[in-house]
Parts: C-alpha cells; structure tokens; sequence
C-alpha cells in the first residue's frame, strides 16, 4: 500500500495501492497503474512546462480495479493545462491561446487587455468598458477539440502504453492571452489565466462523493492588468460502475477574464471556454453535479467563454474497460483485471507475482510457461546413480536428478519464456531453486550396491523379512576378512 503524507510528491512506482488520506496533498502526473485508488485529500495533476518534456505533465491517467473519490477528496487538474506568460504571449494548442495586443513603445500608456482560452468552445474577446469594443488584437481562442476526436485517442490509449506518454497531451484547456496594464506601470505584463489539464480514470468500479476538475484559471495579478482566463481541460471516466454521492462533482470550467483598470480607462479580459467531460458507463453522476461553462464575463460586455461539452456514452451491460477484448468479473465476464490490458484470459504467466491469465493462482506452473525435461544422462537405466543418471530421473536425490523435477527455461506449448534458469521453478512469483524429492528404494530379491560417498555398501532389502540374512552375510564377510588379514 502507498500512503501518501502531506506535500509529498514522490511516489513508489512499484506500489500496488495509492491512498491519500484526509488533509492530505500530493502532486503526480503521467501514466499510473495502482490496484486500488483511495483519495480523502487532494492529488493535484503536474502543471504542462514544456521545457520538462519528455515528462508526464498536464495531465494524469489513473488505471485501477477500484477508485474512491471520497467526501472532501478531490483529483485537481485545474490550471495543470497550457500556461500563461508575462513575457510574451499565451500558449495552447492550434489557435487556442487567447490572443495578445501587439504594443509599441508609442501606446504603452494605454491598457490592453488579453483574450480568453478556447478549448472545444471559443474563448471571449478582451474588450474596453464602456463600450465595450473588442480590442484588436486580443480575441478569443479558437475551438480545436472534439468530444469524437478525444473519445477515439483515449480508447487507442488503452491498449497502446506508448501514446500520449509525452506532452502536449490532447485535452489540455490553452492559457489566456497576456494583459498590458497600462500607466502607470505601463512597462507591466500581466499572463493570462493557465488552461485546465487532463484527468483518464479507467476503472471497472469507481465510487465518486468528492470531485474531479480541469478547470480554467482566473489570471493571477499584483496588479490590475486585464488578462484572459483560461480554458477548461477534459475530464474522461470510463467505468462497468460509477456510484455518486450527494457531494460528487465533475468539473471544467473556463476562468473568468480579469477587470482592469488605469488613468487612461477600464479593460476587461476574456473569459475561457469550457471544457470537455466525458462520461463512457452506464451510470453517471446527476447533470446537477457536472459543471462545463465558460467563465462569465467581469463586465456588463460580451467577453464570456463559449460553454464546453458534457458526452455520456453508454456501453454494454458488462463493458471493457481496458480493451484487452475480456469483460470485467464484477460484471459478469472473466477478466480479473479489466484496468490491465495485459491480464485476462489466455495470457502467458509470468514469474512476477501476478496472475496473468485469471486462472485465480499466480504464476501457476500450467505448461504455458514451463515444461519439464528429463534426460537419459550417464549410466543409463540401472546403471549407478539409477533410472536416468544424474541429472535425469531416478539419480541420486530420486525422481527427476540431482534436485527433483527439472524445470526447462522453454516453453513447451508456446505460450511465452519462463523467466527462470533450468533447475528453478517459479515458486509465489520468484525463480526458486528445486528442492529434492526423496523417493523410496525399490524392492529387489538381494542385497544391491549404491555409491554412497565414495564407499561401497551392502543395502539391505526394505522387506523386512529379509533383514536377517543380510545381516548374517554381513557377518559372515566380516569373520573372512579377519582370517584373511591374520593369514598375510
């Protein structure tokens, strides 16, 4: 189990569980696999800085059994998207960036304010009060995603680990478009508001009572420069099961255009569009907790986002969640880990742990993946050492060589290469040496010879009814060599 202490943003990649208890905040970003999921704190999604890449910002996949997005718990992907800039312009994808005045020296008494971030909706136009005329130059972003277009990545996504593993990743909200304030600090820049990131929860069962967002971002500013807000992100849930509390909530809003004001008038950025929700199961949580608007306006003017999209798309009874081609068991079908295109039925085993093919035991010794192997070796059958020879079955230690039942590194059927050497066998997910399986020694009508240390010996017969005439002979041997020492 991973359990996360507050501020901690390093996470054990190996850890079957995330947990993330009340009051609690983290930081993660990138593609993560976990058994189940527990979140009663906050885990924030990596901000986009592109000078990082190839990283895992902007946005956050989560494949699970189960996620629990308790009362109070919240994943925050808002403003994780295309960042803001107060030395140049906005940034986003396309055309989206909420546009930014160009300024001369000649007019830097007077304020200019930025555009606002489009998403799958158009970001608003910076605009002067009262009058409220659009600005030249500080339009609103342009439109550039679709709910058919994301829906189709992030389906491929689920059986490809390699997509969208690097950034920019589609689905991000762009930035608002950059502010010039004005006198009297007209050399000051203000960045427009960042654009919502990207949050993937594929789970067979997802319980939300707290909230999950991509919202846009209202502009940060010491000072009262007009910046534009940023877009919404993408929100995309696909669960067999989504069960809703009272407190559930899905969001991707645009933020709200700043108010700005100086000795040479009153400016007012542009709002961000909304963003995407995507919904695929046959549950979702009530309209009245889905929140995709565009940020509204400072001003008595049209500088407004345009509104995002909310798509719900509902599968079969018994949907696939990871796209491996197997329904989930908590819905009637036989695959036991339906967050892991990797296991469901008929997948080679591996010695690591897991069961691979749902067969309910791990690394289960089934012929798909090991085989057993015997050789005829020196001495042959019956020779010394037994059936076999070393090595073979029936030497010394009994059936199957020195160290019982060999098991080969190749696969006899196919079905993959067993990570363990010859003479191992996987054994609760590690490659174990064999340990010897005693056998009985067989029954013969007489004393036989066995090469014990180097030294030969008379073994008597297991039938007891034989023990006193071997013993006999062993002392009728033992008075020879007496006479035959006295007499040399």
């Amino acid at each position: 189990m991973l359990a996360v202490a507050s501020g901690t943003t390093t996470f054990d990649a190996t850890a079957k569980d995330l947990v993330i208890g009340k009051e609690q905040i983290a930081s993660l970003g990138g593609r993560h696999q976990f058994d189940e999921v527990t979140i009663a704190g906050t885990l924030r999604v990596t901000k986009y800085a592109p000078a990082s890449l190839p990283g895992a910002t902007g946005w956050l996949r989560l494949d699970a059994k189960r996620v629990t997005i308790a009362a109070g718990g919240r994943i925050d992907a808002t403003g994780s998207g295309y960042q803001g800039s107060a030395q140049g312009t906005g940034s986003g994808a396309a055309l989206g960036a909420g546009g930014t005045p160009a300024v001369s020296d000649m007019n830097l008494l007077t304020p200019f304010p930025g555009g606002g971030g489009g998403h799958v909706g158009g970001g608003g136009a910076g605009m002067r009060v009262p009058n409220c005329k659009t600005v030249t130059g500080a339009d609103g972003g342009e439109p550039y995603d679709s709910a058919a277009a994301l829906t189709a990545l992030f389906l491929a996504s689920r059986t490809d680990p390699s997509m969208a593993d690097v950034g920019p990743y589609p689905g991000m909200g762009s930035s608002g478009g950059t502010a010039h304030v004005g006198q009297p600090n007209e050399k000051q820049k203000v960045a427009g508001g960042a654009g919502g990131g990207v949050i993937v929860v594929l789970a067979p069962e997802l319980v939300l009572d707290g909230a999950i967002v991509a919202n846009g971002e209202e502009p940060k500013s010491a000072y009262a420069g007009a910046a534009g807000g940023g877009a919404g992100g993408t929100v995309y849930l696909r669960a067999n099961t989504i069960t809703s509390g009272a407190s559930a909530r899905l969001e991707a809003t645009g933020g709200r255009g700043l108010k700005g004001a100086s000795t040479q008038g009153l400016t007012v950025g542009g709002s961000g569009s909304g963003g995407l929700i995507l919904v695929e199961s046959k549950d979702s949580p009530p309209l009245s907790s889905i929140d995709f608007r565009g940020g509204d306006s400072a001003a008595n003017c049209v500088s407004a986002g345009a509104l995002g999209l909310f798509n719900q798309i509902a599968p079969a009874d018994c949907a696939d969640v990871d796209g491996d081609g197997f329904a989930s068991t908590s819905c009637g079908g036989d695959d036991c880990d339906d967050a892991n295109a990797e296991i469901h039925p008929g997948t080679p085993e591996r010695c690591d742990g897991v069961d691979q093919d749902c067969s309910g035991k791990a690394d289960d010794v089934d012929g798909t993946t090991a085989s057993s192997a015997t050789a005829t070796g020196a001495g042959g059958q019956g020779g010394v050492g037994g059936q076999g020879g070393v090595g073979g079955q029936g030497g010394v230690g009994g059936q199957g060589g020195v160290g019982g039942q060999v098991v080969s590194s190749s696969s006899s059927t196919g079905g993959g290469t067993s990570l363990c050497k010859l003479g191992e066998a996987c054994v609760d997910g590690a490659c174990t040496p064999i340990a010897p399986t005693p056998q009985p020694i067989p029954t013969t009508d007489g004393p036989r010879v066995r090469l014990t240390g180097g030294l030969c010996a008379f073994i008597a017969s297991s039938h007891p009814a034989r023990q006193p005439s071997v013993l006999a002979a062993l002392g009728l041997l033992a008075v020879l060599q007496a006479r035959r020492r006295r007499s040399t």
